[in-house]
């Protein structure tokens, strides 16, 4: 879960993110894998300067400025599991998701941006991503779709990603769990997909 904060006598806003593990013992890789800080950049609401660095000037989620990690990492708050089922028993569609975001990401989409998302016969997923600090395009589209949310799809663009759950109901089903930095959720239910990276 996001924490924010406030320090009521400068009124800056701070967000923490507690390490996020990708098993039960096993942390992520790259930021995602650590405690950190995002300072928030309350003169905008735009991605490309939404956070603050240590000097205080405008910067993007995406860029490693945002990412403040306090210099004790001893302490990890919470649990936070994408894989909480074995991973071995994953169905085969779950094992080639897990294979591209370990090739493909460098967190796991930790701290990054759904550029758009839409449904139609199909449900279309564009996720920008840094990885070697680049900026990635990353496509998915997802098959015999079922999605919940509470909110809108069309609120969702814009949204960062805070942890991705990954689950295997069936040998033929998978779901997806995107939890977002607001620490609302939704799910994607889905048979197959599609992967095409920009």
């Amino acid at each position: 879960m996001v924490k924010y904060f406030k320090n009521k006598k400068t009124n800056e806003e701070l967000r923490w993110d507690s390490a996020l593990f990708r098993t039960h013992s096993q942390l992520l890789t790259g930021r995602a894998g650590k405690n950190h800080w995002h300072r928030i950049n309350t003169n905008s609401d735009l991605a490309a300067n939404r956070y603050l660095n240590r000097k205080g000037e405008p910067c993007s989620i995406l860029s490693n400025e945002s990412f403040i990690a306090p210099e004790n990492q001893d302490t990890i708050e919470t649990k936070l599991i994408s894989i909480e089922q074995d991973e071995n028993s994953l169905n085969e569609t779950l094992k080639n998701i897990i294979q591209i975001f370990d090739l493909k990401t460098e967190n796991w989409f930790h701290d990054a941006i759904i550029n758009s998302i839409s449904d139609s016969n199909s449900l279309s997923l564009e996720i920008i991503h840094s990885r070697d600090n680049e900026l990635i395009t990353s496509f998915f589209e997802f098959i015999d779709t079922k999605i919940t949310s509470h909110t809108p799809l069309s609120s969702i663009n814009g949204s960062e990603i805070f942890l991705i759950k990954i689950w295997s109901i069936s040998p033929m089903q998978s779901r997806l769990i995107f939890i977002l930095s607001d620490n609302s959720e939704f799910q994607i239910d889905f048979t197959e997909f599609k992967y095409i990276e920009k």
